[in-house]
């Protein structure tokens, strides 16, 4: 393979600038969400649950495109919200 190829690759990449700015925003986010305990990632779960009352896991998990498990939202939950999401949010059996 020839790498230097390769390596000028970059700058052009929209795909790749896209990917950084985001972990740049994410970042500032993080810093700004850090005292109150929570992280940008599981905003994006938060904002989803509270603006979709009653609403099931699967429908939360559509809404915010992320794998419909119900344990992966759960990770992404600060412990302090866990069982409050599942009691107001569960689906009919």
């Amino acid at each position: 393979m020839d790498i230097d190829r390769y390596s000028s690759r970059g700058l052009e990449c929209i795909c790749g600038n896209l990917r950084m700015a985001s972990r740049a925003v994410t970042s500032v986010y993080d810093s700004h969400l850090r005292e109150a305990g929570l992280q940008a990632s599981q905003m994006a779960v938060l904002w989803a649950v509270a603006g979709m009352p009653g609403s099931g896991i699967k429908d939360i998990a559509k809404r915010i495109a992320m794998d419909e498990s119900a344990h992966t939202i759960y990770a992404f939950l600060p412990d302090s919200h866990r069982a409050a999401v599942f009691v107001t949010n569960s689906s009919p059996a």
